[in-house]
């Protein structure tokens, strides 16, 4: 892939920020309603132009879910793994206020906005760069 001058490819390293994986739960423990004590879930199918946040939730015991894995805002959640292959690699950024969590088919990219902003990653992982690169 051609970069334009003066861009080059670095991995996503602990300097930027880290990566969060989901939260594995079964489906005896998940409920589409909210329950007493439990937090929602984000799916690979809440990954769109945006986050979805409102609808399509399922939800499960927060002593499941560590305190790394709670969302924060600015948050870059991916879709890691799905099976719908146009899923995988899609990414939304997390831009307002939510209290829940995301699943073991996602991970969150959570970057050190003093060494690189959110959005530009999520810009980034909307382009066809981003594409070409994730397609080799």
């Amino acid at each position: 892939m051609k970069w334009p001058q003066g861009w080059r490819e670095i991995p996503f390293h602990p300097s930027l920020g880290q990566v969060v994986r989901g939260v594995t739960f079964s489906r005896e423990v998940a409920s589409d309603e909210s329950i007493a004590d439990g937090i929602p879930v984000l799916r690979a199918g809440n990954i769109q132009e945006r986050l979805i946040t409102d609808r399509d939730l399922v939800w499960i015991p927060k002593t499941l879910v560590s305190d790394e894995q709670v969302l924060r805002r600015d948050d870059v959640v991916v879709c890691t793994s799905s099976g719908s292959a146009h899923l995988v690699g899609k990414a939304a950024l997390l831009n307002h206020e939510f209290y829940g969590t995301f699943g073991a088919f996602n991970a969150v990219m959570r970057c050190d906005p003093s060494v690189l902003l959110p959005v530009y990653l999520h810009l980034w992982m909307m382009s066809p760069l981003f594409d070409q690169w994730r397609s080799r």
